[in-house]
């Protein structure tokens, strides 16, 4: 994402400057339950030994290992609606007191939660938090596409339909690829896994045209179906992600929750599906 990319700005990242806080990629941290079983948030976000909100403050697969102070977010799904709830904050997630109050009242059999770094010149705003919503789709993406203003912004932007232009709010490469892929979905006639392949394709051949990498770690969902990517170009590496069965479910997220062997990292270049809580496809991406 661009809010988790290199940065040459000035924008401060939890007190240092971007040149010495934020030239690394893949900083944020995401993860994502799917289940037949209602968990309170809280499980996953807070009271795990290695919890998102741990991964924030403390990551372990990062180089540096360094905070993602620039806010969070968490959607989840319920059977009151198709469409998934909603909450972010630029707060750091450590320092949000809703963490505390909110998450362990909240019950979901589904849910995906993102954490951000701003950098560069990217906007220390609410509209540039993941997770994005749109109807039933939540969406969101760690990684980068390198130098995305200078390289990517106006080539990415002419593959984007005239109805989705407005969908980024934001100047950062996450907010276009959510907007690139809901003109997948309706194109795959809504198949998800369908939709994130195309994604990763057209991303892909962009890069090589302007000669700059990506890494791209996926988060979708649809409430029914969700997928999940790793994925990089060639010379790239793709941020850590790991995923893992539990009682009903699933579990993925960018570093293990626990010390637990059930963790299993993604092979990069790899895109799994899950449905009621099960992996149900596993497909090799790219070349």
């Amino acid at each position: 994402m661009r809010s988790c990319q290199r940065g040459v700005g000035t924008k401060s990242c939890d007190g240092l400057p971007s040149s010495k806080r934020c030239r690394f990629p893949g900083m944020c941290r995401f993860l994502m339950y799917q289940s037949t079983v209602e968990q309170p948030l809280s499980n996953y976000l807070k009271e795990a030994p290695h919890a998102l909100v741990q991964q924030a403050l403390a990551p372990r697969e990062l180089n540096p290992n360094l905070p993602s102070a620039d806010g969070w977010g968490v959607a989840w799904y319920t059977a009151a609606s198709s469409e998934p709830g909603l909450y972010r904050t630029v707060l750091p997630m450590w320092r949000d007191a809703n963490l505390e109050s909110l998450s362990p009242h909240i019950r979901a059999a589904h849910f995906m939660a993102a954490t951000r770094v701003a950098t560069g010149d990217s906007e220390l705003a609410l509209v540039n938090n993941q997770p994005f919503v749109r109807g039933s789709l939540s969406f969101a993406h760690n990684g980068e596409l390198e130098d995305f203003e200078v390289a990517f912004l106006e080539p990415l932007r002419r593959t984007i339909s005239a109805s989705k232009r407005a969908v980024p709010r934001g100047m950062i490469d996450s907010a276009h690829l959510f907007a690139l892929l809901l003109d997948a979905v309706a194109a795959s006639e809504g198949k998800l896994d369908r939709a994130l392949d195309s994604l990763v394709d057209k991303v892909s051949r962009l890069a090589h045209e302007v000669g700059r990498g990506a890494t791209l770690n996926l988060l979708a969902s649809n409430g029914d179906e969700a997928v999940a990517v790793r994925y990089a170009t060639p010379g790239q590496k793709p941020p850590s992600l790991y995923w893992r069965e539990v009682i009903g479910g699933v579990l993925v997220a960018s570093e293990p929750l626990d010390e637990d062997p059930a963790w299993r990292p993604f092979d990069p270049n790899t895109r799994m599906t899950f449905r009621g809580g099960e992996r149900c496809a596993s497909r090799r991406l790219g070349p």
